[in-house]
Parts: C-alpha cells; structure tokens; sequence
C-alpha cells in the first residue's frame, strides 16, 4: 500500500471522523509512510516534523496520521476522507493517553514518537520561535541583532534550561545565568538585585554556594550604597560600581576576579553590565505584565552608550520570553489597521548632565575619571576636566556640561583589597568611613531662609527645606535641588533651568 503521513490537530481528526471528509494544506503532508519516516536519520525526521506540523501549545493537540495516498482526493486543496486513514500515532505519551481515552478503542492507534526525536523537535520549534522573539525585539527598538557566535552560544545555553540540565562550572556563565532564574532572601529589591545577582552567577561558575557573596567587599559596598544605586538608572548603577572599584586600587582586585569569572576570560564583552542589564530589564518587563515600553528609559541609555551590550540584553530577553509571551506587547506597536489604539515608542534619547563629584576619599584627578566612567565609559562622548573647570560658578552648580545633565552621583567608600581566598571577593572587607563632602557651599538654615525672603515665590521653597531639614539646620546644594524638584521649580517643561532655580542656587555661593 502506498502511504503517506499526515499531520492533524485532533479537532480536524474528530470533524473528519464526524463529517467523513476534510480539506488539508499540502505542506501537512510528509511523502513517507509511518514505517519509512521512522527509517530516516534524525536531522531530516526534525525537518519534516517542523516543516508540516503547525503550531500548537500542548502535544496533545497535534497527531500523526498514515493515510492511503491514492484516497487523496483535490477541492482546491488536499481532501481526505475517514476510509484512507490505516493509523494514528500520536506525538508523545501524553498525547496517547489522552486519544485512547476519547477515541474509539476499535481504532488502530500506534505507539508515539520517539521521545528522544520528539525532544529535538521541540527544541528545534522552540529555537525557531525565540529567535524571532529576539530578532524582533531588536528591531521593535531599531538595534541588529547580536553576531551569530553569541546568539550560538546563548541558544545552547538556553537548551540545558529547557531539558533540565543540572550545571556544573564546565558550563558558560550564559547558562548559569539563565539557570539562576530566583532571587534568595538575601538579596535586596531594585536595582541592586541585579548587580547582586550577576555577581552569585560567577559564584556559581566557581560552583561555589551563592550565599558566600553575603561575605565579599562587593556586597558589602552594593549595601552600603544601595539607597544612591536603587536611585540611578540601571546603566549608571553599574557604571558607578564598576568605576568606583576601577578607580579604587584596594577593591580594583576582587572585581577584576569577578568580570573575568563572567566574561569568561573576555569571552563575553562587558559581561556584568550585560547580565546586570539582562536580570533587571527581565523583572521590570515581567512586572508589567510583558509590556515591552515600560523599561524604555532605560533601555534607551544602554543603546546611545553601548549598543552592542543593548544588542545582546534585547534578543536575550526576547528569547527567553519567546515569541508567544511578547506577542501581545508588539503587536500593539505595529500601527495594524485591525487595532483601534495606535501606540509608538519615541526612540530619540539624549543623556542628562551629571553633577559635579566630590569625593574626599579620591583624588581630584580620581574623580574626574569617576565622572567620566559613571557617563559614558563606552562612547566618545567624554566629558574633559578644563571645561568643568572652566563652567561658571552657577552654572557649575546646575550641570557639568554646557548641554546634558544627569542625577547626582556621589561615591561614598572604598572597600579593602581581595584576600585571595578562592573566592570573588574579599571574606572580610575593611570599609572607609569617610563622609561625603557637598559639592556646594553649606549655609546655616535661618540664615539661609532671610536671604530668600526677597526672591519671589520663596515661600514654597522654605517649607519644602522646613520638612527635608526635620532636625538639621544645614542647608546645602543637594538638598535644594531636591526640594525644587518636589515643588517643579528646578526645570521647565523644555528641560531648562529656571530662572528661581538659578537664583536660589546662586545664594549658597555668595556665601
């Protein structure tokens, strides 16, 4: 008998066991009978099976039919009748179970697929699917997709999550990276959650416990800042840590130890900011229910100063959600005439200005290379020490630069060098105790408030620093900034300084 297989979703079985007779598209049919496709090796059984199976959620949905091709009858398409099929073979066990239980027990149904040819299918369908999650992920924010070593690489990585590999430190740091998918109590919310976490994925290269971090200079110094990092974007928190260990020769060691254990020897560029990147936009994406805009800011900043790294993070996570979770989300960006809302992402982004750093622990030659690395340690965009120098008193105070401003970012510790124990990090970190020293000029409160009094629309400003001094009498540069922004005094709608933030600001100096 000359048979073919066929591949059916089991509402189009039970339709043509109710209706006697169905119409199928030709690309269902593999020109094999059941007992020769079994024959093939493999690759080419994969091949078929992704090429005429269609989509589907639970393998139950979909079977195998082997059908007499010489009953396929043509109405504008293949047309099989109830009399040409001789068997059903279901595609997994599950599958089976649940076919004998609803179908006639008179039919001749056969054992399922292989289980070891129908997981390669799965993984093979299941790559398909996450790399044009990936691939339009990129493109939804108008970046390629990473070079194909890396998008290699992360698809294997992806493949022992998918099969429940147990990991050892043979394995890259992409795959424990997908594999440490939980965060332990010890590990605090916001952005610090991913610095923390991308650090216990090297532990776990060294297949070391991961609550040994709890006892590193690194988490130590992540701690102790974990109020100024939470407050930064999630590219100058990592910028401020990795340059704040750069330019601190006593915690240069340990994070030194640390990227290279992630990068796998400069395997992978840049591998902190990217698995930081990675964990922290996954959370923010997951918590707002898959919508791919909500971490937008943030992603924006990570493209203008190191697009290969947003390259990398973006098909990361489009390939780990896959195609069917993000789905929705891009969609709604797709200016399709079948959706009432049309939404668009305004891809245009420029960084802000920084203010000045001035920390008494470095140098000032230190702290200009601080700034520097906090901004922009990727791009050319640099910002040079002679026109910070050269910047005009108020000016100074408002911005860095003469046309971008970012939020403050103030180093406040060093941490001690690594004792070489095997781990990341130091087991017992020594950290400096010195205090920040205001950027600004620091005037006593009550006279502060009478050099007010004369400028116009004070009133606002001085019961703002009534509440933010509480028990304090000292008012400095950064706390008026803080109490403009509460009452919108500090900018206008077009980013510009406003004239009463310049003035309130210009007091402090003429002290």
């Amino acid at each position: 008998m000359n048979n073919v297989t066929i591949t059916l979703y089991r509402s189009e079985l039970n339709y043509l066991i109710k209706y006697d007779t169905i119409r199928i598209s030709s690309d269902r049919i593999i020109n094999f009978s059941f007992i020769k496709f079994n024959q093939l090796p493999e690759q080419q059984k994969v091949s078929f099976l992704q090429n005429s199976l269609p989509l589907y959620e639970q393998d139950h949905e979909v079977l195998l039919v082997e059908y007499n091709l010489t009953l396929i009858s043509y109405d504008n398409a293949p047309t099989l009748e109830f009399k040409g099929i001789s068997s059903i073979i279901p595609l997994t066990e599950t599958g089976a179970g649940l076919l004998s239980s609803k179908l006639n027990t008179d039919f001749n149904i056969l054992d399922p697929l292989d289980a070891k040819l129908y997981r390669a299918f799965a993984n093979n369908r299941s790559n398909i699917l996450r790399f044009k999650s990936g691939q339009k992920l990129c493109s939804l924010y108008n970046i390629p997709i990473p070079v194909n070593d890396f998008i290699h690489d992360f698809k294997q990585a992806t493949l022992l999550q998918l099969n429940n590999t147990c990991l050892t430190g043979n394995d890259s740091t992409l795959a424990h990276l997908i594999d440490f998918n939980v965060t332990p109590s010890f590990i605090p919310e916001g952005k610090i959650e991913a610095l923390i976490k991308s650090a216990c994925v090297g532990m776990k290269k060294l297949n070391k416990k991961v609550e040994f971090i709890t006892k590193s200079a690194f988490y130590s110094l992540v701690i102790k800042e974990q109020e100024r990092l939470n407050n930064l974007s999630i590219y100058q928190a990592i910028n401020y840590i990795e340059a704040k260990s750069d330019v601190d020769e006593a915690s240069k060691k340990g994070f030194d130890k640390l990227t290279n254990t992630l990068s796998e020897n400069a395997k992978y560029k840049n591998a902190f900011r990217l698995f930081s990147s990675f964990y922290y936009l996954k959370k923010e994406i997951e918590k707002s229910d898959f919508d791919l805009s909500t971490p937008k800011e943030d992603i924006l900043e990570i493209i203008h100063f190191d697009i290969e790294t947003a390259s990398k993070v973006l098909f990361m996570l489009g390939y780990t959600f896959s195609i069917q979770t993000i789905s929705k989300s891009l969609q709604s960006f797709s200016n399709n005439e079948l959706l009432k809302t049309k939404k668009s992402i305004y891809l245009d982004w420029t960084p802000n200005i920084i203010k000045e750093i001035n920390d008494p622990i470095n140098s000032e030659e230190d702290n200009q290379e601080l700034i520097e690395k906090i901004i922009d340690p990727i791009s050319k965009q640099k910002y040079k020490r002679e026109e910070i120098e050269n910047e005009k008193p108020v000016e100074v105070e408002l911005s860095v630069g003469s046309e971008k401003e970012i939020q403050a970012i103030e180093p406040k510790i060093n941490n001690s060098a690594d004792t070489n124990n095997g781990d990341l990090f130091s087991n017992n970190p020594e950290v400096n105790s010195h205090s920040v020293v205001s950027t600004s000029s620091k005037i006593d409160f009550k006279n502060y408030k009478e050099k007010l009094v004369p400028i116009r629309g004070s009133n606002k400003l001085i019961k703002a620093l009534e509440v933010k001094l509480k028990d304090g009498n000292i008012v400095s540069k950064d706390i008026v900034i803080d109490c403009l922004i509460e009452i919108e005094k500090y900018k206008t709608k077009k980013d510009v300084h406003t004239s009463f933030a310049k003035d309130v600001l210009a007091v402090l100096y003429k002290e």
